[in-house]
């Protein structure tokens, strides 16, 4: 849409975008398609392109789920026409190419570039843009789609059917792909605010969405976000847990705690008795001195049943330890990794139970993870070989995690210092995760998100 004013945008089945000299071809085209009850985004176009203009082009091929490009001789040499094109496919919107007429590249980048040079306001939309090489990246993509030829508004009748089949295809999975596209705008829109991620089940829902493998596939913002939300959801599950496993450990050592404190106290209070009854009947009576001592003895030997019951307590939990320990065992070759994940948490941040067990448990987590999570979860390992005293194995892991970031997310410095950090830490035999505020750094450090 190479000049005009654009209606406001609102959540769409397809976008057109055409060359004003096309628009009698494109309105009888939106004609027909909502005919078939398609909503349809079009523009009027009357004015010259501003700023605003250009920012509701682009919200309105966010918000639609197909994007139909009319190829023309006219659309091929419009600069604005390649830069919407350009943005669908950065969107990873379904493409839809309607030829009209016949066009050929080389005189079409000229003639784009001839308008650009003689207009203005295209100037300065398309300043520092490699418009040869948009053109071209355009060019490609839109010989590497199913292209329907429609010569002419007579055609459109026969021919309107197959573009409504193309939009009746894996609707669901578009629909939500659109949806989930404006959930990540309103994100960055927010600052990145964390207010702004899914939770819950509409996170599952998206995870799901983006490992479907289905076309056309997860643009970068919907990987962003949903990595985003996920980061966020483990963190808010891991404090919950830690404050839980912290909340039965205290309860536990209360119990305990009162429960020998009272025993003692019962305990020596008799025994005390025993010996005042014993030193006055030695007193009136040296006969019965013997008989004092018995009851001594049995003072005593309550005493050692109260220490017996405080030793009972304690073999206790550490059943329950060893109970937790079995689950841990049978949860080393679980296939969901949700299941894995929560395992792997409740290893690390419980004092009882056997270390190996959890380091076993991370590493079938770091096995199922997607591969754009993994290294996420190799953290997770690091720390709970750290926690076994594997110093040398931990530092092997961080630098793993710390290679990722190196290589896919480079830019951000924060997470890239902070995992070298703990390397040194771990080659020169001490680990990182021994202080608490180290391990609450371990699960608050900035995203790749938030850096």
């Amino acid at each position: 849409m190479d000049e005009g004013q654009p209606r406001t945008p609102l959540g769409s089945d397809v976008f057109i975008s055409y060359s004003s000299k096309d628009v009698e071809f494109a309105t009888t085209l939106r004609l027909h398609l909502e005919l078939a009850r398609h909503q349809v985004w079009q523009d009027i176009k009357d004015i010259e392109l501003t700023d605003q203009w250009w920012s509701q082009i682009k919200a309105g091929i966010a918000a639609s789920d197909n994007f139909l490009f009319v190829a023309s001789a006219d659309s091929m040499s419009s600069p604005v026409c390649h830069l919407e094109l350009e943005h669908a496919r950065a969107l990873k919107k379904r493409l839809l190419i309607v030829r009209h007429g016949d066009a050929v590249e080389e005189t079409c980048t000229r003639a784009m570039l001839d308008r650009i040079l003689t207009k203005e306001y295209l100037k300065r939309i398309t300043a520092g843009r490699d418009m040869i090489g948009i053109a071209g990246d355009n060019w490609r993509a839109i010989d590497a789609e199913q292209n329907i030829p429609i010569a002419s508004k007579e055609e459109l009748l026969g021919k309107v059917p197959r573009l409504i089949d193309a939009f009746d295809k894996d609707l669901l999975y578009v629909r939500q792909g659109s949806l989930l596209l404006g959930r990540a705008l309103e994100w960055e829109e927010s600052g990145r605010s964390a207010s702004f991620l899914l939770i819950g089940d509409a996170l599952g829902a998206a995870e799901r969405w983006r490992d479907a493998g289905k076309a056309p596939p997860p643009s970068p913002k919907h990987v962003e976000f949903i990595r985003a939300s996920r980061r966020a959801e483990d963190r808010r599950r891991w404090a919950a847990r830690s404050l839980i496993a912290a909340g039965v450990f205290a309860l536990g050592m209360i119990i305990l705690l009162i429960a020998t404190a009272l025993g003692s106290a019962a305990e020596a209070e008799r025994a005390n008795s025993s010996a005042i009854a014993a030193n006055a009947t030695a007193a009136q009576a040296g006969t019965r001195a013997a008989e004092a001592r018995v009851v001594a003895d049995q003072a005593e030997t309550k005493a050692a049943e109260a220490k017996a019951t405080e030793a009972a307590v304690v073999a206790t939990l550490s059943g329950l330890a060893d109970n937790t320990n079995d689950v841990l065992r049978k949860a080393a070759t679980v296939r969901d990794v949700e299941v894995a994940r929560g395992y792997c948490v409740l290893g690390l941040t419980s004092m009882f139970l056997d270390r190996q067990l959890t380091i076993d448990i991370c590493e079938r987590l770091v096995d199922l993870a997607p591969e754009q999570d993994k290294h996420f979860y190799i953290d997770y390992l690091g720390m709970a070989q750290a926690q076994a005293g594997d110093l040398a194995s931990a530092a092997e892991s961080f630098r793993s995690s710390r290679q990722y970031l190196l290589t896919f997310e480079s830019t951000c410095t924060i997470n890239i210092e902070l995992r070298t950090t703990w390397i040194n830490l771990l080659e020169a035999g001490s680990s990182p995760f021994d202080d608490p505020a180290a391990q609450e750094a371990f699960g608050n450090e900035p995203s790749v998100d938030e850096c």
